[in-house]
């Protein structure tokens, strides 16, 4: 039965015109723009890092040996090899921006039993035996998962992947996303922030969104997993503690953001723990899966699969919020490249008070065009001002300056505000003002 998931796999490679050349130019440019101080917990990935390595650790201290493929920028090893000194670990990635991120993580921890070289998945072979074979969170970039298998299995008995849950089609199935938790907690670390006057400072480099190429993203099911791993005992356990989803400045730092980073971690780890115990962690986004020649499956029956529903929103205000209370739906029509004008009315629901012309936080209103199947086509729109600035509570109309997609179509106009240099709204939990448009022919 598996061969026609095989093949399914295989088209969408076709559909998406997949390449590792085209993934590893994609990050290329975001290992190059990552976080240069990333082991502190005021930089919000760092609970990803630390709980990522407090699921592979287990393993990993049982190793004398580690291969890390698909390093990246060598957060998540490192942060191994700080915890265990008398395991030698090499980490590998294709990306000469990852490698050199990571040599320089490795430097500033003073790791001497850590080696990083520049290398591809697909091809690289190891020169001796391996303890232990892990990919953490790079699995589902391989082209070949199954060759990958095979050629590492010729050195290394022993796999750890974490990896996104997969459905049968290939997509990251996301069932059991908690990334919520640390949107919500952070509103009310920014609400304190702004009351106590605390002073944030921002990194020297920050977390870039725009890359250009396209990263291999081809996620497994369980079935999928032991087809791959055939001759392998797999044993899993889920976590909600890889994050892909940041709220603003996540990278700044600051006493109050570093107390409530490591609140945050707590959370996470002892949700994890329950869901853990009461078997509910099959549903979590993450898998943290080990698989060993020669054994049998060591996999725990899961329970009964969680509630589908639309849970209202919360009711903590944050900085960062917007009502959409009306739009002008005159314009179901517009001409490919063309202007045009959109009388949108939105009320301010959140704690700051909107103004263009703040030199620090300026707030403007604008948009992204996206395609009829909501993947973004246009991320960066127009900027309209606000004529004054709205405090909170208070509702204001607007005439959204709009540039139509140079191709004709059927899009979708998302309209967003955006707090330059630091956040789109909607990336805080504020959902887009969403409206069909068909894009004509000039």
């Amino acid at each position: 039965m598996f061969w026609w998931r095989q093949w399914l796999h295989r088209l969408r490679f076709l559909f998406k015109r997949w390449s590792a050349e085209k993934d590893r130019e994609f990050h290329d440019q975001v290992f190059h723009s990552s976080v240069s101080q990333p082991f502190r917990f005021s930089y919000t990935g760092y609970i990803t890092i630390r709980r990522f390595a407090d699921l592979a650790s287990p393993t990993v201290q049982k190793s004398r040996n580690v291969l890390d493929i698909g390093c990246g920028t060598g957060e998540i090893t490192c942060e191994l090899a700080s915890r265990f000194p008398d395991v030698s670990f090499t980490g590998v990635d294709h990306s000469s921006s990852g490698i050199e991120k990571a040599r320089s993580h490795a430097r500033s921890l003073k790791l001497d039993n850590i080696i990083f070289q520049e290398g591809s998945a697909e091809t690289f072979t190891p020169s001796r035996e391996v303890d232990l074979v892990m990919m953490l969170d790079a699995f589902h970039h391989l082209e070949y998962p199954r060759r990958f298998v095979k050629r590492m299995g010729e050195h290394s008995s022993h796999f750890l992947l974490i990896e996104p849950r997969g459905d049968w089609k290939g997509s990251w199935d996301k069932t059991l996303d908690l990334d919520w938790m640390i949107l919500e907690l952070d509103k009310i670390r920014s609400r304190i922030s702004y009351l106590l006057q605390d002073t944030e400072q921002p990194p020297v480099s920050s977390p870039n969104q725009d890359s250009s190429g396209d990263p291999v993203e081809n996620r497994y099911s369980l079935k999928d997993f032991k087809n791959i791993f055939k001759g392998y005992g797999l044993d899993l356990r889920g976590t909600i503690s890889g994050l892909d989803v940041y709220p603003p400045e996540s990278s700044d730092t600051g006493s109050i953001r570093e107390l409530f980073g490591e609140w945050a971690y707590q959370l996470y780890k002892a949700m994890d723990d329950y869901l853990y115990q009461h078997d509910q962690d099959f549903w979590a986004k993450h898998w943290v899966i080990t698989a060993q020649k020669g054994v049998p499956h060591r996999i725990r029956k899961p329970s009964m699969k969680p509630k589908d529903i639309d849970i209202s929103a919360s009711k903590i205000q944050g900085p960062y919020q917007v009502e959409y209370l009306a739009y002008d739906k005159a314009h179901k029509t517009v001409s490919a490249s063309g202007d045009f004008q959109l009388q949108v009315t939105v009320r301010n629901t959140g704690f700051l008070i909107w103004s263009s012309d703040d030199p620090k936080r300026p707030v403007f209103i604008s948009y992204h065009w996206k395609d009829r199947s909501g993947n973004t086509v246009i991320s960066d729109g127009e900027r309209t001002s606000f004529s004054k600035g709205v405090s909170p509570g208070e509702k204001t109309s607007v005439t959204l300056f709009v540039r139509a997609p140079d191709k004709p179509g059927r899009y979708i106009l998302a309209v967003d505000l955006v707090c330059e240099g630091v956040t789109w709204f909607s990336q805080t939990g504020s959902p887009c003002l969403s409206i069909p448009i068909g894009v004509q022919k000039s």
